[in-house]
């Protein structure tokens, strides 16, 4: 494995919006359906190229960027760097406190 350790070090600061997956399959068209762990069942249409590095297992997360970009993370590297908010009447997100903080 390449060793990356002469690259510096950055702390993720982004607000995402983001759910677990539970399935993901190929639509009749060019894409995906993704099926999403939320209240009900949520499916969401993927473009083709969004599993192009690999193709995400039941738990990883569906992840959308503030500029739209869509993207998924394994749940290891999710967990790891985001904690869930809680909705504010002002419109912007306050942490959880949870075991890892």
């Amino acid at each position: 494995m390449t060793d990356f350790s002469f690259l510096p070090q950055y702390r993720c600061h982004k607000v995402v919006r983001a759910a677990r997956i539970k399935l993901v399959e190929a639509s009749d068209a060019e894409g995906w359906w993704v099926h999403l762990d939320l209240s009900g069942d949520r499916v969401v249409s993927a473009e083709e190229g969004l599993f192009s590095r690999g193709m995400p297992v039941r738990g990883d997360y569906l992840v959308v960027y503030d500029d739209g970009y869509v993207s998924w993370s394994p749940a290891k590297a999710f967990e790891e760097g985001y904690s869930p908010l809680l909705p504010s009447l002002l419109g912007e997100g306050s942490v959880i406190p949870t075991s890892r903080q």
